[in-house]
């Protein structure tokens, strides 16, 4: 026989918890029935569910809602799994550090929810394992900063689990709720007008609101994210001295079938208007990054937020362009001994498949993970190049100066690791290629960078490559090259699955030089412009929006190719870029046939979201 959980003596008299359940909202004579039931059952004392009351209503931070709708099973569920983490010292009772989290399903007026509660201690571990379990569902998170203890609530029904022609009247999920008309109005209106912002705009939006009634400011913005991204929105917001307090998440019906929701995060107090700048040009940089795994090391406080961007474009940037530098001169002997054409540029092929299975993607990420300090020291040097609020003063002599200074580094460190000193070793080509950047650029929808030429091998690219562009944005990552100033040519979007991605993903370099700088340049031999193309890789979770992969990449150099002070322009040269129909439309529509005001690249401009899919578009020769 089991013995009951004693918590004597009692801390939290009946009558307080009384008052704190009227307070809250919270029906007493549920909450009486379930302290009865409990303790009638022999394996806990109306003490200890006293105590389990009052860390359930006054240390989670859980709305009045919650309270108002709880049925007395869920309540009798919440309180025991509660009283039995509890740790009482003196006169002070809490929730077990080490616990691994409390965990119990609950009815809320006409729907399931599942309820997951950690400790500062245990936060990270269980906010991990529930990242599949989290995604596409409706979602809420609670954090009390006095306690430290975490909350997330969900629902177990996604927007997959109804058919499509649900969404006719809402394309929220929220819309098929059973307790649908118990939502006010007024919150349902906000979403779907957010919603209709964010649809209607090529640049990421987020809405702020001061809501000087509760003490609170609110930030809405769309999530698209393969996994929650809750604990970099906690670390971006405590770097700008605020804390998440609740937040929630509010899927709807797409097309393309990813997950997204429209997200609402709460921090406590009124932001000043140069904190709140500063943070919506953070936060929508996030919203334009291609996340993957470099995340973590800005989480754990590795790296700041803006090194954590550099990362994970320098870690892109040399997984797309990697080439052996050493110890090729037998493989240029036989190239040279290599009288065919065929055979040469069948001998290129090999070594260029040679790079790709050599330095792997998951070999430059983890060596980028492993060595958060060079990625630091390589962030330096880039900030004082390319941030206009610096002086800009890395000439080409203190590039070289510190490329020594560094190499020194690799040569100490990766004596037996020569893989990741390769690695290194070329992402320091990352500061010298590139000539112009849209990195701090406050409003933008991709990160690009314009590259020379020095970073393609010179034995599978041997024909001279006037410019390169390098686009990487939350959608879609892509090329351009070009032989020559003015150049002609097309886009190229490649049809991508979870099997074939990372195989298009490392040939599409290979096949930009090929089908621009390359055949184009065979196929206007007898007229004055040379070739060009572009080519846009999707990422896997997003290979259906074609649509938003085409953003980023035209977005990303248009921002190359417009004055903007924000744009520090190394190269010095004007550009130009050329837009033209091609022979054969796509089922795509082109925001830039749109007149001023009514969308268009770069207006931030509304575009009608539902015809994407319908009308026809002319894409940009770039």
């Amino acid at each position: 026989m089991e013995t009951p959980i004693e918590c004597s003596p009692p801390v939290s008299a009946g009558a307080d918890i009384i008052t704190r359940a009227s307070k809250a909202k919270l029906d007493t004579s549920h909450l009486y029935e379930a302290v009865i039931d409990l303790s009638s059952e022999g394996l806990m004392t109306a003490n200890c569910i006293n105590r389990a009351a009052g860390i359930l209503l006054s240390d989670l931070g859980l709305p009045d809602y919650f309270f108002e709708t709880i049925t007395k099973e869920s309540l009798k569920n919440i309180l025991a799994a509660i009283a039995k983490s509890i740790d009482i010292k003196k006169e002070s009772v809490s929730l077990h550090p080490w616990v691994a989290d409390i965990s119990f399903d609950l009815s809320q007026g006409g729907r399931a929810q599942h309820v997951r509660i950690a400790t500062q201690t245990t936060r990270d571990k269980m906010e991990k394992l529930m990242g599949s379990q989290l995604s596409g569902h409706r979602r809420e998170y609670y954090y009390n900063p006095d306690s430290e203890y975490y909350t997330h609530i969900f629902t177990p029904e996604t927007v997959a689990d109804y058919d499509k022609d649900k969404f006719k009247a809402s394309r929220f999920l929220f819309s098929l709720d059973a307790d649908y008309n118990a939502t006010p109005k007024l919150t349902r209106d906000r979403y779907e007008k957010v919603l209709e912002k964010v649809s209607q705009s090529v640049i990421p939006v987020i809405e702020v609101f001061n809501l000087s009634d509760i003490g609170e400011t609110r930030f809405m913005f769309n999530s698209d994210f393969e996994r929650p991204q809750i604990g970099v929105l906690r670390k971006l917001f405590s770097d700008h001295g605020l804390t998440i307090t609740r937040a929630y998440w509010e899927p709807y019906f797409t097309r393309s079938g990813v997950v997204s929701s429209i997200n609402s995060l709460y921090v406590q107090g009124e932001l000043s208007r140069r904190q709140e700048e500063d943070l919506l040009d953070d936060l929508r940089a996030y919203l334009s990054f291609p996340v993957s795994d470099i995340t973590r090391l800005y989480v754990k406080g590795s790296l700041s937020f803006r090194e954590m961007l550099f990362a994970g474009n320098a870690v892109d940037f040399v997984h797309l362009f990697i080439f052996k530098e050493k110890g090729t001169r037998t493989d240029r002997e036989i190239m040279k001994s290599l009288s065919s054409q065929d055979h040469q540029e069948a001998f290129s092929q090999r070594i260029h498949e040679s790079n790709k299975f050599t330095y792997v993607y998951r070999m430059v990420m983890d060596a980028a993970g492993s060595h958060p300090d060079l990625i630091r020291f390589l962030y330096r040097l880039f900030d004082r190049k390319f941030n206009p609020a610096t002086p800009s003063d890395v000439s080409d002599k203190v590039l070289e100066t510190e490329k020594k200074q560094f190499s020194s580094i690799l040569d100490a460190r990766f004596i037996e690791h020569p893989m990741a000193h390769d690695i290194f070793s070329f992402m320091f080509k990352f500061l010298e290629a590139v000539s112009k950047t849209n990195f701090y650029k406050p409003e933008k929808r991709a990160f690009c960078f314009r590259l020379d030429d020095t970073i393609l091998d010179p034995m599978v690219f041997k024909q001279p490559v006037f410019g390169i562009f390098f686009v990487n944005g939350h959608y879609a990552c892509g090329t351009h090259m070009r032989a020559e100033d003015i150049a002609r040519g097309g886009l190229r979007l490649i049809r991508v699955t979870p099997a074939n991605h990372a195989r298009e993903l490392g040939n599409s370099v290979l096949l930009n030089y090929a089908l621009g700088p390359k055949a184009q340049r065979l196929k206007h031999k007898d007229i004055c412009e040379s070739g060009s193309k572009g080519v846009i890789v999707p990422h896997t979770l997003y290979s259906k929006c074609s649509l938003d992969a085409l953003y980023d990449y035209t977005e990303g150099i248009m921002d190359l190719m417009l004055p903007d002070s924000r744009v520090t322009d190394h190269y010095g040269k004007p550009e130009m870029i050329f837009s033209g129909r091609m022979r054969e439309p796509h089922r795509l529509w082109t925001p830039w046939q749109t007149g001023p005001g009514k969308g268009g690249m770069n207006s931030g401009g509304p575009f009608p979201p539902e015809r994407a899919l319908e009308s026809p578009m002319t894409p940009m020769a770039f």
